[in-house]
């Protein structure tokens, strides 16, 4: 089973998360930076997207 964190370090953006999955299982958002997330096996990140 695959559980997806989102991490939400902007509050607004937080609250489009809870929006857009509020009807999806095995979705947690933080609503706070990833550095804040306990425990995950792995990091995908759109930040190698600027080159």
């Amino acid at each position: 089973m695959i559980k997806l964190i989102l991490s939400a370090p902007v509050p607004a953006m937080a609250v489009a998360f809870e929006h857009s999955f509020q009807n999806t299982e095995n979705v947690e958002i933080i609503p706070g930076p990833f550095e804040t997330i306990p425990e995950f096996d792995c990091m995908v990140s759109a930040a190698n997207s600027f080159g």
